[in-house]
């Protein structure tokens, strides 16, 4: 990847960043924004090598204390479309926000659940904003 295409892609991952950080409330949290330009090294200290590098991101968070992490995995994001991009970014947003659900879920099942309560917020939030840019525009 040229530095070129690497920055562009930063610019699309930030685009989506700048909508939704504030617009999901995120503002009173501290997060980091990774970017990594090998797959390898965006896999690093995951179990499943594999899987980190099949993702375009994933985050962390402690919320206790209202810190998180989103690392993006730029040679990934270059293979999704823009709708696809923002997508991602309000899914590992959300991903944030539930972060202390896992807390009390079985152990067996929080990372499913967390998935599909995540996915299901994301599309939730999207719709949300089309509609309401719909009813503007009316």
């Amino acid at each position: 990847m040229t530095d070129r295409e690497y920055k562009k892609q930063l610019r699309r991952i930030q685009r989506y960043i700048d909508r939704w950080h504030k617009t999901l409330g995120m503002g009173w949290w501290k997060v980091d924004y990774n970017y990594y330009d090998k797959r390898k090294e965006f896999a690093k200290g995951e179990k499943d090598t594999s899987y980190a590098q099949d993702v375009a991101a994933r985050s962390w968070s402690d919320w206790r204390y209202r810190n998180a992490s989103i690392s993006f995995s730029v040679p990934k994001v270059a293979t999704l479309s823009d709708a696809e991009v923002e997508s991602m970014v309000v899914h590992e947003l959300v991903h944030i926000l539930v972060g202390s659900l896992g807390a009390r879920s079985n152990p067996e099942h929080r990372l499913d659940h967390n998935e599909l309560v995540v996915t299901s917020l994301t599309h939730a939030f999207l719709w949300a904003r089309k509609e309401g840019e719909a009813a503007r525009s009316a």
